[in-house]
């Protein structure tokens, strides 16, 4: 879905954009410990570093931890939508 346009031929912005693209984005998601057996329900955190920086959701107040398997579940539907260009961006 990313790779560059292979006839050499600029279809428009987005195969420009896709040409762009070599920034590498990690994301880790971890479960926090004590919470007895696994559950859908888990608390956990999410940690998204890239060449900008890193912003993640441990160690705040008020606690930005969230129920992670369904977090997850919703990030990875939304990123087919934005990799699609159907994504909505709040103002």
């Amino acid at each position: 879905m990313f790779w560059p346009s292979t006839s050499g031929a600029d279809t428009g912005p987005r195969d420009r954009l896709r040409r762009e693209l070599h920034t590498v984005i990690t994301v880790q998601f971890t479960v926090r410990p004590g919470q007895g057996d696994a559950s859908g329900f888990d608390l956990g955190d999410m940690t998204v570093t890239g060449d900008l920086g890193t912003a993640d959701s441990a160690g705040h107040v008020p606690d930005q931890g969230m129920m992670i398997y369904l977090s997850v579940v919703q990030l990875l539907d939304s990123l087919g939508d934005f990799l699609r260009g159907n994504a909505r961006v709040a103002p």
